[in-house]
């Protein structure tokens, strides 16, 4: 069996010349490889960052395969069937943003 993690998107996108709001994209897949003779159920933990400063959100939460998850808690999981010789993709999106006046550190 063999977990991988890949960095899909991870930039910052200004606001405009008059805009208070700066974003900052990221985007994660989590790849399992089930290299067994037989089928595998996983479960994969994931996090997203949970602000205590009300002027920073999470935004464009986005989970594949599509789950319910309470984003305020910020720890989620996929409990997921990996059959014999095969792979399956969890991929996880959202947006951070944030006053331009504001620095945001450790995510």
């Amino acid at each position: 069996d063999r977990v991988e993690r890949i960095i899909l998107k991870d930039f910052a996108a200004k606001g405009g010349l008059f805009g208070s709001k700066r974003k900052r994209a990221y985007g994660y897949q989590t790849e399992i490889a089930n290299n067994l003779g037989r089928s595998i159920n996983i479960e994969v933990f994931e996090q997203i960052p949970v602000s205590r400063d009300s002027r920073i959100s999470i935004e464009d939460l986005e989970f594949v395969p599509k789950l319910e998850a309470d984003p305020s808690r910020g720890i989620f999981s996929w409990k997921l069937e990996v059959p014999s010789k095969h792979k399956q993709t969890a991929i996880l999106r959202f947006m951070v943003v944030y006053p331009k006046d504001i620095d945001v550190t450790g995510l």
